[in-house]
């Protein structure tokens, strides 16, 4: 469990609330979000509990990029926010937000029913060819071997490995991984692909036969049989996702929109 801007009193509190349900849980105390992100790419936590200072700017943005990088849920503890705030809070992509003053009880079941709907613990593994994604332990085998890899490149491997043989555009992978704001950084996504053909390849011999280039835009999961020119052409019509355009404090009005 990632503790975000807790006092060192509070993350003790929480350590024993939480041992209550979870016998010896591992708490991660971290001051500011800056650590608190290194510290989610690093642990890959069940829980991320977020304790908000009166600056709120930076817990959004921390949201936003906590949520790229991990499938934890991630939980405001606050008696401090308004209506306002937890909307911003809700958009950026939080779970919950809990009274910070609420019965021991009460969180451990809010708790409880969170990771109930976000943990993936019913999710098989996907088996396409040689490769095997496991949704549950969040690894990644090849013909038996474990493959070790980030955080998002699971997470790339787990969006191609949905619909095997089946293009994902270059948008959707960047929107999925790592959010609306790197829709158009395409250089990134040909690196990070770079890698994991890199690490899969150690494994198959062939470095692009699990990941292959899709025609016009886009990569695909092989299953084993097929090939780039046997794939079908990518659908042009987008499924692009709404994102949070704005919400200034003091406003009753939501703007919206697609990218």
């Amino acid at each position: 469990v990632v503790v975000v801007e807790a006092q060192v009193e509070l993350a003790a509190t929480l350590k024993l609330v939480l041992g209550m349900r979870w016998p010896s849980p591992v708490i991660l105390p971290c001051d500011d979000v800056a650590s608190a992100l290194e510290s989610v790419e690093a642990s890959d936590p069940h829980l991320i509990l977020v304790c908000p200072s009166e600056d709120m700017a930076p817990v959004y943005d921390f949201i936003v990029a906590a949520k790229t990088i991990s499938r934890a849920p991630v939980v405001l503890l606050s008696d401090d926010l308004d209506y306002l705030d937890r909307v911003k809070a809700f958009e950026s992509g939080a779970d919950d937000c809990i009274s910070a003053t609420c019965v021991p009880i009460e969180l451990l079941a809010r708790l409880n029913a969170i990771l109930r709907r976000t943990m993936p613990g019913t999710s098989r593994p996907r088996v396409r060819g040689p490769l095997q994604v496991d949704p549950t332990s969040r690894s990644v085998t090849v013909a038996g071997a474990r493959v070790p890899v980030s955080p998002r490149e699971f997470s790339l491997l787990s969006r191609l490995s949905e619909s095997p043989n089946v293009p994902v555009s270059h948008r959707d992978l960047l929107c999925a991984v790592w959010g609306p704001a790197y829709q158009y950084d395409t250089e990134l996504l040909r690196k990070s692909i770079f890698r994991l053909r890199e690490k899969l390849g150690q494994h198959t011999g062939d470095a692009s036969a699990l990941i292959v280039n899709a025609r016009g835009d886009g990569y695909a999961l092989s299953d084993g049989g097929a090939t780039e020119a046997e794939l079908p052409e990518r659908s042009d019509v987008a499924h692009a996702p709404l994102s949070f355009a704005g919400l200034v404090k003091g406003s009753r009005i939501l703007n919206f929109r697609t990218p």
